[in-house]
Order: structure tokens, then sequence, then C-alpha cells
């Protein structure tokens, strides 16, 4: 979308209220959900979530909160990912997701630099299953 005046300014904001209205931070999201195909092709060389868990050599007994604590899973997010921390690839993680679902972003890089302007969110909406 491209904004050319007030009136689409106005109408952008107006959408974009009635989206977030719309839109429950409540919902359960699945691990695939949140680190997509695309996600894990841009910030890492891995397929998937679990192909990165496997390549790292970490094992999930529970949940993926128990990647918090683990020294080795940081470690190779530090050596094998865009991040610095778990914290930071989750957090991006679930900013391009509502960003996704609030239909801020489009399909040409750079099209939507608002997307990086998203309130940090607590996570624990985000189902900790595999």
């Amino acid at each position: 979308m491209t904004v050319t005046d007030r009136d689409d300014v106005r109408q952008f904001l107006l959408d974009i209220l009635h989206r977030i209205e719309r839109f429950e931070l409540t919902q359960e999201l699945a691990v695939e959900d949140l680190f997509t195909t695309r996600f894990m092709h841009e910030h890492s060389a891995f397929d998937s979530f679990d192909e990165m868990v496997t390549a790292a050599g970490v094992v999930i007994v529970h949940s993926i909160a128990e990647l918090e604590t683990n020294d080795q899973w940081q470690r190779f997010i530090r050596g094998r990912t865009t991040f610095e921390t778990w914290d930071q690839m989750r957090e991006e993680a679930a900013r391009e997701w509502i960003a996704n679902e609030l239909g801020l972003t489009q399909s040409e890089p750079g099209a939507a630099p608002w997307q990086r302007h998203l309130p940090s969110l607590p996570l624990s909406h985000i189902r900790q299953g595999n």
C-alpha cells in the first residue's frame, strides 16, 4: 500500500485499528506458526525450527521453555543465527508474526518499515510445545 495523502493515511490507520480490535494476543501459537520457513531462511541456514534444534544437539523434554537456560542453545543461537540471544530471536519472530497478522507486511523487502517498531511483547502466549 502506498500512502499518498491525508485521507489515505486516515483510512490506513482506521484499517489498522480495526484489525487490532479483532486481534487477540491471548491466542496460542505453535512453534511452527512463529518460526516459519521464511523466518528460518531469513535468520539462519535452517529450513525449520526442528531442524535447528536437531543441529544444535539439544534435547527438549517438555517445552521450548527449557531452551532459555540452556547455555549450549544460547551459544548456538549466537553462532548460527542473525541473533545474539534466544530472547531476541523469539521477540523478532513474535513481532513479524504480529505484523503479518495485522497486515503490516508487504512482499517487497523494506516496504513496511514500521514493522521493526512494533513494541516488545510478552511471549507467554506462545504455546511451549514442540
